[in-house]
């Protein structure tokens, strides 16, 4: 069984290292080939997609300057405002959204400082590790079309995040991976908001597309659950369908143990992080035990019985977990860290697949045994009927034969007669008239003798 993992992160995109070939020629983490940069999706200039984006907006904001501008005109000459209208105070937004506003800033409230304001956002997807690639345990053309279906996906479940982009990196050395550069754009509340209608907060274009915070099913880390994870999670659902229909089954975690130098957390010890990957990466195995006997068009009653162990193993590990959570301090509050809280509906659903699965063998076997008499006695009907067949067909080539002769019996017969009517005697009468007066008159003396 081929097990991989996946990573998503979210991060600031570069649109020249993500599409240009050339410039990433110069970056020293790259090697050059022709084919090293796979767009997905036809590129265009992320200039020119923003600002088509942006157009309508813009288009609405300016009318809605103008009927201001007119509305005071109407005013003034009304002689209900005394200062004459400005033509500059109504001044209308220009059409180059990207160039206007790519250096734009914001207070972050969490360091206290200006920070840039991307924009657009960027997620890179990943596929397995250096050491999976080197192995070839997936190939580059699978990593293409795992990449190309979640992109199609994506487009369909976001349609308020907008894909500038999407390439994927073969002539890294490295993991295989695809940049995925996208706008959030929401619908705002006139009502409570001045400017354009649409807003460009990554968070908004979430909350209004329906995501709710989560924890993510896959980075087990101690922090409150946030709405970039249940995209996220939906994300790894979508890549995790695209990679089983290559062979290809989804793994958690890239590596097995946590660095310590690298360890992000500071309210959860090492060991207790351990044990909770640990935990995730048996049921995600077990996981995949069951959906490869699931996904078989027929299906053992040993395998049948394995799978059923699999989702049993993985309810134990599950409830091992639940019994014993990770509470951590968050500024004051608690936040209850459950890193398996994605899984109860998968696990429930699987349950129920294989409860089915079982039923429907009950089912066919009730159905079998209960049309077995009248399979048996359509065998013995068969059997009758062939036993008939055999002697009508004994019968008709007896029968085929005795015509057979009878017709050659009756040829000679013609042909004596002929050949009697022509021999002919003394007095004048043929063979075959003499014959017949015999035959006629013995037949006379029998009547007589009756």
């Amino acid at each position: 069984m081929k097990e991989i993992s996946v990573t998503v992160t979210f991060g600031i995109g570069n649109e020249i290292h993500n599409h240009d070939l050339e410039y990433r020629e110069t970056l020293h983490h790259v090697h050059t080939r022709e084919d090293g940069v796979i767009e997905l999706l036809p590129y265009r200039s992320y200039q020119e997609q923003i600002n088509e984006l942006m157009k309508p907006y813009i288009d609405d904001y300016n009318n809605e300057r103008d009927k201001q501008y007119h509305k005071v005109w109407k005013r003034y000459n009304n002689g209900e405002i005394k200062t004459k209208p400005r033509k500059r105070d109504y001044k209308h937004l220009g059409y180059d959204y990207y160039t206007e506003h790519k250096d734009d800033e914001y207070y972050n409230q969490r360091t206290k400082r200006k920070e840039p304001l991307p924009i657009f956002r960027s997620i890179i997807l990943g596929i397995g590790d250096r050491a999976d690639r080197k192995k070839r345990k997936i190939s580059e053309e699978q990593a293409l079309r795992i990449f190309q279906k979640t992109i199609v996906e994506f487009q369909k479940d976001n349609p308020l995040l907008h894909v500038l982009g999407a390439a994927v990196h073969l002539d890294e050395d490295g993991f295989y991976h695809c940049h995925l550069d996208f706008k959030p754009l929401y619908d705002k509340n006139q009502s409570k908001s001045r400017g354009l209608a649409v807003g460009i907060s990554f968070e908004e274009a979430l909350e209004q597309s329906g995501y709710l915070p989560e924890q993510s099913i896959i980075n087990g880390r101690d922090k409150a659950p946030i709405r970039f994870n249940a995209l996220r999670n939906k994300i790894y659902r979508t890549m995790e369908k695209a990679m089983v229909a290559e062979g290809i089954h989804l793994q958690y975690g890239i590596s097995a143990i946590k660095e310590p130098k690298k360890d992000s957390s500071r309210n959860q010890s090492l060991e207790a992080w351990q044990a909770t990957q640990d935990a995730a990466r048996e049921i995600q195995h077990q996981k995949n035990i069951a959906l490869d006997v699931i996904g078989q068009d027929s299906v053992s009653p040993s395998e049948l019985k394995e799978a059923m162990e699999a989702v049993q193993n993985m309810t134990n590990t599950l409830q091992k977990v639940e019994e014993s959570p990770l509470t951590l301090s968050r500024r004051g509050y608690k936040v209850t860290f459950k890193l398996f809280d994605q899984m109860k509906t998968m696990l429930q659903q699987m349950q129920k697949v294989i409860g089915s699965l079982i039923h429907e063998i009950n089912t066919l076997k009730s159905k079998l045994d209960y049309y077995k008499p009248f399979k048996q006695r359509a065998i013995n009907a068969e059997e009758q009927v062939k036993n008939l067949r055999e002697e009508y067909l004994s019968e008709y080539r007896i029968r085929s034969k005795l015509e057979s002769e009878n017709r050659y019996l009756q040829q000679e017969n013609t042909q004596q007669r002929n050949y009697m009517a022509h021999i002919k005697w003394k007095d004048g009468h043929s063979v075959l008239e003499s014959y017949e007066l015999s035959m006629k008159h013995e037949k006379q003396t029998q009547q007589r003798d009756r």
